[in-house]
């Protein structure tokens, strides 16, 4: 991002914070909550009481599907991703922006909370942009029934300015708002161990900010973070290797949001069993569970993926693809814009990871690799992939 288009997104955030001083008394500081959501409404400044409740466990990320041409959001296939989701036992799916038009965005928050039924907190990621998208989507966000967002900063400014972004948007919102802290964001250069101290010290006494990703796996990094911040801002430590320290020597509760598809299915949901049996502090149980399919599992995920998440890019047709084989939709994906040069998933690779579950001893679907070209809500229905 060029220093003068960053100066644009700090002006947008000092107009944000204008838009709150004028609406927030006719809203009442009351969240909207959409029609399909049994999740009450939570105030600003309850939100971290409501974390401290509800982050409990896994949050996976929802790719949106889009019909075998491309042109659209194929809603049938969301709303079985949804629906997957919630028998995977994680505690929320956040919906990735990747490859949607700033108006499919809002339509796909507004078909997820709606198939969830409060049976799943939705969250969604916010890119850093134009202030007037940015404040678009956290609206209505809110006014649909999401629960929370995360809210990437911009890669470059002082600690100040990343402060006065994330609080002027916080302003708006009753809505949860978690940080994200990786290589990609550069923050070595606030000093050597790459935490933006001054930044997040502010940052996490917002009543809304809830948590912070992190994808940093050093030990040292992650005991800061922890000591500093698991108080004021719920630590989500991403790397396996970190969590059973991390939840019963720091008070880790919920890790998010990644593709823990690829260490389990709805039917065998280990993943999600290690984390609620850690939590309840049966270790040794926990453990069993860890070393049998979580350390492989994620081993195996991070062969095919790791390559491409170094430079902070997600391989959205891969990703897709885990979740196809344990029961999503999967689908064509649109080119990501901010990394066009991700090559889409070979057959190579579907094999490689249905070999993966085979070893681990977990069901996939019976539905070819074929049907992952055009989803498998279409599949059922009869339709094929179209050979040139």
């Amino acid at each position: 991002m060029k220093r003068r288009d960053f100066s644009k997104l700090m002006v947008g955030a000092a107009s944000v914070g204008s838009v709150l001083s004028l609406g927030s008394n006719s809203r009442g500081a009351q969240a909207a909550v959409g029609a399909g959501s049994n999740l009450a409404p939570v105030e600003r400044a309850h939100r971290k009481e409501w974390a401290r409740e509800h982050f409990r466990g896994f949050e996976n990320v929802l790719v949106a599907s889009f019909t075998p041409d491309r042109k659209s959001i194929d809603e049938a296939g969301i709303r079985l991703d949804v629906r997957k989701s919630i028998e995977h036992g994680f505690f929320s799916s956040l919906i990735s922006p990747a490859g949607l038009s700033h108006e499919e965005f809002k339509q796909v928050m507004g078909i997820c909370v709606d198939e969830a039924h409060g049976k799943i907190a939705i969250g969604y990621a916010v890119d850093p942009g134009e202030h007037s998208e940015v404040l678009d989507l956290v609206q209505h966000g809110e006014k649909v029934g999401c629960q929370h967002i995360l809210l990437d900063v911009p890669r470059e400014g002082s600690a100040d300015e990343l402060y006065n972004y994330v609080a002027a948007i916080s302003e708006t919102t009753n809505m949860g708002i978690y940080l994200w802290m990786a290589q990609i964001h550069g923050f070595q250069r606030f000093g050597p161990s790459g935490i933006p101290y001054e930044f997040f010290d502010r940052a996490s006494k917002l009543p809304n900010i809830i948590a912070l990703k992190v994808g940093n796996m050093d030990p040292a990094v992650l005991f800061e973070l922890f000591n500093r911040y698991n108080d004021t801002m719920l630590i989500g430590a991403l790397w396996p290797n970190i969590m059973p320290m991390g939840i019963q020597r720091y008070g880790q509760q919920w890790s998010g949001a990644w593709t823990v598809e690829a260490l389990q299915s709805p039917e065998q949901p280990y993943a999600a069993e290690f984390f609620k049996l850690m939590l309840a502090g049966k270790y040794d149980e926990g453990m069993k569970l860890y070393w049998r399919y979580v350390v492989p599992g994620f081993g195996a995920m991070m062969k095919l993926m790791g390559k491409y998440m170094a430079s902070g890019a997600h391989p959205w047709e891969l990703i897709k693809f885990y979740q196809f084989a344990v029961g999503g939709n999967g689908g064509p994906m649109r080119v990501d814009k901010a990394f066009p040069d991700i090559p889409p998933v070979t057959e190579e690779d579907m094999n490689f990871v249905r070999g993966v579950y085979a070893k681990l001893g977990i069901g996939t679907t019976k539905l070819p690799n074929e049907a992952f070209r055009v989803g498998a809500v279409n599949w059922e229905q009869g339709l094929r992939p179209q050979t040139n």
